[in-house]
C-alpha cells in the first residue's frame, strides 16, 4: 500500500487551484519560494509543481492524453482510481467522501472537490503553512447552473474544460445568488478544528475570494 510521505514536516506550502484570478505574475512571484501542490490544470500554469492532484477520473483520462507536459511533471502526481493509476504509472490513494481530514497517510478526505483535498494531501505531506492561490470560490453573479451557463466571466483562469468535464451545480444550498459556491465553502469550514489541533495554519492570498473562513493576505506578505 502507498501512503503519502511525511517528507516536507514543518514546511511552507502553496495550494495553486484554478479559479479565474489566477495569474502568471502570482505563480512567477511562488517559484523557488516554497513548495508547490498544483490541482487539475493548475500545473499548467505552474509545472514546477512538487505534488499534482486531481479529484476526477475523466480529468487524468483527458490531459494524460492530450498534454505531454502533464506526462512528464516530476511532481509527486495522485489519482484516487487504481486503473488509473496502474496504466499511467503514477501513485494511487484511497479515498473517502468524508468531511474533515483523515489522519492516516494512506487514506484522504475528499470534501467534495480537488481543492478542500488538496489541503488534506498538503497536512499529510507535514506542511505546517498553507498558502492558497486561485480559490477564488465564486462564479459570476449571472451564473446559470439551470441552463448551463458560465456566466459573463470565466469559471477558471483558462476558461471552461471540455463538455465533458464541466459541472453546473444548480442548488441555492451549493450556488447562492451571488455565484459563490457556498456548499464547497462549507467542506473548508469543517476542516478548520482538524487544521487546529495539529498546527496547521491556513491562509488564503486569493484576491477577491468568497472563502472567508481562513486568515485573508496576499502572496507577497506571506513569502
Amino acid at each position: 500500500m502507498i501512503k503519502i510521505p511525511r517528507k516536507y514536516e514543518g514546511k511552507t506550502c502553496v495550494v495553486i487551484a484554478t479559479g479565474p484570478s489566477l495569474n502568471k505574475e502570482q505563480v512567477e512571484y511562488v517559484k523557488g519560494k516554497a513548495h508547490v501542490i498544483t490541482i487539475n490544470n493548475a500545473y499548467s500554469i505552474a509545472p514546477f509543481t512538487d505534488i499534482q492532484i486531481a479529484c476526477n477520473d475523466n480529468w487524468w483520462e483527458h490531459y494524460w492524453k492530450e498534454d505531454k507536459v502533464l506526462r512528464e511533471l516530476k511532481a509527486d502526481k495522485w489519482t484516487r482510481y487504481k486503473h488509473l493509476a496502474w496504466e499511467y504509472n503514477i501513485n494511487y490513494i484511497d479515498s473517502i467522501e468524508k468531511q474533515g481530514l483523515s489522519y492516516d497517510p494512506s487514506l484522504v478526505h475528499i470534501n467534495n472537490g480537488s481543492g478542500p483535498m488538496a489541503i488534506n494531501f498538503a497536512t499529510l505531506y507535514g506542511f505546517k503553512k498553507l498558502l492558497l492561490l486561485g480559490h477564488d470560490m465564486k462564479f459570476a453573479k449571472d451564473y446559470d447552473g439551470k441552463n448551463k451557463k458560465a456566466g459573463s466571466t470565466p469559471r477558471h483562469y483558462f476558461g471552461e474544460y471540455p463538455k465533458s468535464m464541466q459541472h453546473f451545480p444548480q442548488s441555492l444550498k451549493s450556488i447562492n445568488k451571488n455565484g459563490e459556491i457556498i456548499g464547497l465553502i462549507k467542506n473548508y469550514e469543517a476542516m478548520i478544528p482538524d487544521l487546529n489541533k495539529q498546527g496547521v495554519e491556513v491562509i488564503n492570498c486569493t484576491p477577491n475570494s468568497s472563502l472567508k473562513c481562513f486568515k485573508m493576505s496576499t502572496i507577497e506578505k506571506e513569502l
